[in-house]
């Protein structure tokens, strides 16, 4: 039988394994490689080569539910020592040192995602309709992520 991920269970937001806000009011996660490399045509000739201009990034976004969580784990939350990832008062971004997603799957089991310096690019609502669930969509970048 095929494994597939049904929810978030967890975001844990902070400086360490050891000290981390655990986010739970996450309703969905996704995120993209993105190429570094880029085709390069040599003028008048048939050659071609990849070269990377670009750099390595991870861009995604996620979906929030809990407006309190989000502010906890944004504004509230050390992210390397001293610094919260945003700074209410001027709206500086810092970087996030440990950012870790924990999916369940519909067994039941969990599959980790470790991010690495993470940075939030912007946040905004979505749903601002009648009868309609309200949501903070937050869009962030990384270094890379991995499976463990």
């Amino acid at each position: 039988m095929a494994s597939y991920l049904t929810r978030i269970k967890e975001i844990r937001i902070g400086t360490a394994s050891g000290t981390y806000y655990s986010w739970t009011g996450v309703k969905s996660v996704e995120w993209n490689d993105k190429d570094p490399y880029i085709f390069l045509e040599v003028p008048g000739g048939v050659v071609g080569l990849y070269q990377q201009i670009g750099c390595q990034q991870v861009t995604g976004k996620l979906v929030c539910k809990d407006i309190d969580s989000l502010y906890t784990a944004l504004y509230a939350t050390n992210v390397n020592g001293t610094d919260k990832a945003i700074e209410s008062s001027g709206g500086i971004r810092h970087t996030i040192l440990f950012f870790m997603v924990i999916a369940m799957d519909h067994l039941g089991t969990t599959k980790t995602y470790d991010f690495s310096n993470v940075r939030i690019r912007t946040i905004g609502l979505s749903g601002l309709e009648e009868d309609k669930e309200v949501v903070s969509v937050v869009s962030f970048y990384a270094d890379q992520v991995e499976s463990i």
